[in-house]
């Protein structure tokens, strides 16, 4: 069964995009904002993760307090922006921890992703 047409253009532009975020990340201290998953264990320049899950009501302030820090520490932080990840709960943990970067410059806003950047301190 052959895929339906367009299918295999999303992800080879999402492929595209995401290698064009590695790219700006090289030589970086980069930060992934995120509430679900891990990808901070499939990609060795990302920061360890401070928990799989940060949502109101599951993590532990500690890692609420964490990951708060690693994005203050960072001079790069990529913001998801995929559909199926946008949840009123994966929102309120985000935007609990946009001011950890709000110094920060958008360097690329992408259909699935938002890089920001900071002057490195």
């Amino acid at each position: 069964m052959r895929p339906k047409r367009g299918v295999c253009n999303g992800w080879s532009f999402f492929a595209r995009l995401w290698a064009r975020v590695t790219s700006l990340a090289a030589s970086r201290r980069p930060a992934l904002l995120r509430s679900l998953g891990g990808a901070e264990v499939l990609f060795h320049w990302l920061a360890e993760p401070e928990g799989a899950f940060l949502l109101p009501g599951v993590a532990a302030l500690g890692e609420i307090a964490r990951e708060e820090a690693c994005l203050e520490s960072a001079d790069m932080i990529i913001v998801p922006n995929l559909p199926l990840y946008r949840n009123e709960h994966v929102e309120a943990a985000q935007a609990a921890l946009f001011a950890a970067f709000s110094d920060a410059r958008l360097l690329l806003d992408g259909r699935f992703f938002r890089v920001y950047e900071r002057e490195a301190n």
